[in-house]
């Protein structure tokens, strides 16, 4: 599950063309030169300031602990958040965050 959840975030997506009248689907020109997946993002230490140098980088943050997620969801259009934690089994498990 989680696989499959990463393949499609970094799927290129497929947008119709502006102004167009034919049925054709073009590939959206905002397809990143490079994704950096971060797994405990935290506030992005090490992520965040590299994104927003540059654009063209899209960052996949995971950090289960809301609070945190919520301080840097938003702040950059390539920067993604995802309130999650990432583990070696699919499905719920109990997660118990340290004291930040």
């Amino acid at each position: 599950m989680i696989r499959q959840a990463i393949r499609s975030l970094l799927a290129p997506r497929a947008v119709p063309p502006a102004q167009s009248k034919s049925p054709s689907v073009v590939i959206s020109p905002s397809v990143p030169s490079a994704v950096w997946i971060e797994v405990g993002a935290h506030l992005g230490e090490k992520t965040f300031p590299v994104a927003s140098e540059d654009s063209t980088l899209r960052v996949y943050a995971f950090e289960p602990i809301l609070r945190l997620a919520l301080q840097r969801a938003g702040l950059l259009a390539n920067y993604i958040v995802l309130p999650l934690a990432v583990g070696e089994q699919d499905g719920p498990a109990e997660f118990l965050p340290q004291p930040v």
